[in-house]
């Protein structure tokens, strides 16, 4: 990470974080394919990030980056603090990005995110991304969509809470919403709901045959995401160096497109 003072209350900042091997110093993961929608190093620039910060104006940052959906403490499970249900660990991190982020008033921030659709689409080889596998230049009719994002965060003592309305990559909408309170004795509550409206695709892949992914038109009538909405419970209870874990999630129907149940 890199910070220069401009005076008068603005920062510039970058963020370069790459991937090696550490047995050899070899870099790692950078597929070297020249495909507008292979996704050349992608998997090399883990983050690549410029931004212009006022104290009066706000934030403005362009590139690959971990965004304002990705940068919470949300929820009770997972390394990326997105939620145990998979349909919440979209998007925190994605390539060509815009973002805007309001200064603070009375607790509460404003966001706008934007991404590139053709900047987060990889094929097979280049093995990194949310959406790995997906080649633009052969499904670019498919209903890809340019990322956006609408959020809304506040902070404030012990309480936390974000509302997200998201328009996805695979033309999903989607509106998320996170909660966590804090304890006197430092145990965190956590309450979250994600809602999908619309059916979406999936990626199909037969990595034992071909590693070749395809992307079924939004959706099909065997594989998808069916629209649903999950609604994640938690807790977190330090006990000396040992902080104790619990969380339940519940769907209300079944995902998978084909299951009628």
């Amino acid at each position: 990470d890199v910070s220069e003072d401009l005076g008068g209350g603005t920062t510039v900042t970058s963020r370069a974080q790459m991937r090696f091997n550490s047995a050899n110093g070899a870099t790692w993961g950078s597929n070297t394919a020249n495909n507008s929608g292979d996704g050349k190093g992608a998997t090399l620039m883990e983050q690549a990030m410029i931004g212009i910060s006022n104290s009066n104006m706000g934030t403005l940052k362009f590139g690959r980056f971990t965004n304002d959906l990705g940068t919470y403490d949300y929820s009770t499970f997972e390394d990326s603090g997105f939620g145990t249900n998979a349909s919440q660990a979209m998007y925190g991190r994605l390539s060509g990005q815009a973002q805007y982020t309001s200064p603070t008033v009375a607790g509460f921030t404003v966001s706008a995110l934007q991404a590139d659709a053709q900047a987060n689409n990889w094929i097979a080889s280049a093995g990194g991304g949310l959406l790995t596998g997906i080649d633009y230049s052969k499904y670019s009719a498919t209903g890809f969509n340019n990322f956006g994002a609408a959020i809304v965060k506040y902070e404030n003592g012990p309480l936390m809470a974000q509302a997200a309305s998201i328009g996805g990559l695979m033309a999903e909408k989607a509106t998320r919403i996170g909660v966590r309170y804090t304890l006197a004795n430092g145990t965190k509550i956590y309450y979250g709901s994600y809602k999908q409206d619309g059916n979406v695709g999936e990626l199909n892949a037969n990595m034992a045959t071909t590693a070749t992914y395809t992307m079924p038109v939004k959706y099909s009538s065997t594989a998808g995401l069916k629209a649903h909405t999950s609604t994640e419970v938690g807790f977190a209870v330090p006990v000396g160096n040992i902080t104790l874990r619990g969380g339940y999630v519940t769907n209300n129907n079944d995902l998978a497109i084909n299951v009628t149940d």
